[in-house]
């Protein structure tokens, strides 16, 4: 649809994108603005207007949701900013462990693919009826199974929480504050290029450690793996350890 003016009509409004998320997809796909471009049909210098900065930037739904497409992410992760509160979207999965106020787009995606990995595994162990115990019945859905493990796969690979383990003193994240001449801040901020690249490798870390998980050719122990975190099973658990609903607690099992 097409008004007067020749431009697009509501079919194809006008819609959010935040910049910082647009680098960050390019670069976890290891793609080129330009290839990007190629592959969408349009102009780099179209797209690199809403990958430059750290703004809110407007475009066509339509290309947006190209681009979300192309990059393997969803609109709504596109269009939010990333100090969000809200449960992390990509292609096919949603999490909603562990994503907070002080969560880069690099490590929000990073952290996103580690998940979709352990998603398919636990869809997989779930369905293998040699890894459940006989006479126990499971309560648990698999969204529960799930969300467990994202909260202890986030507990792991949380920069700041383990150094705050091993540390006496360590200054801890907090939401910036402007002051008379500056800011107040804190040393070790997650945005700042160091951090978050620390962040991400240790992220990249756990992927590559749980690869033969991944690929079938090793099972998770999933009661360590839960007090690995830092949430103990409670005593007198009669779950083996690979059966992947050990790793639900409930508020009668001493929840975290």
């Amino acid at each position: 649809m097409v008004n007067k003016k020749g431009q697009k009509g509501s079919k194809d409004p006008l819609v959010a994108v935040y910049s910082e998320k647009v680098r960050a997809a390019l670069g976890e796909s290891r793609m080129r603005l330009a290839d990007l471009a190629r592959k969408l049909k349009t102009s780099p210098q179209a797209l690199a207007y809403l990958a430059e900065g750290d703004d809110i930037k407007r475009c066509r739904a339509s290309r947006r949701s190209a681009i979300a497409k192309a990059l393997n992410v969803t609109e709504q992760w596109l269009s939010e900013p990333t100090a969000t509160l809200l449960p992390f979207w990509l292609s096919g999965a949603t999490v909603t462990a562990g994503m907070g106020l002080f969560t880069s787009a690099r490590t929000q995606l990073a952290l996103g693919r580690l998940f979709q990995k352990c998603v398919a595994a636990i869809d997989r162990d779930l369905q293998n009826k040699a890894l459940r115990d006989k006479g126990i019945e499971e309560t648990a859905t698999p969204d529960d199974v799930k969300e467990s493990v994202a909260r202890c796969i986030r507990q792991l690979t949380d920069l700041e929480s383990l150094r705050g383990d091993v540390l006496v003193g360590a200054e801890q994240p907090f939401i910036i504050i402007p002051v008379a001449g500056g800011i107040l801040r804190s040393r070790h901020h997650p945005f700042d290029t160091d951090e978050e690249a620390a962040g991400v490798e240790l992220i990249s870390s756990w992927e590559q450690l749980l690869e033969p998980w991944f690929s079938g050719h090793a099972k998770m122990n999933y009661r360590r793996l839960r007090e690995r975190a830092g949430f103990p099973v409670p005593d007198g658990e009669r779950r083996s350890d690979t059966n992947p609903h050990i790793i639900v607690w409930t508020k009668e099992k001493g929840a975290p």
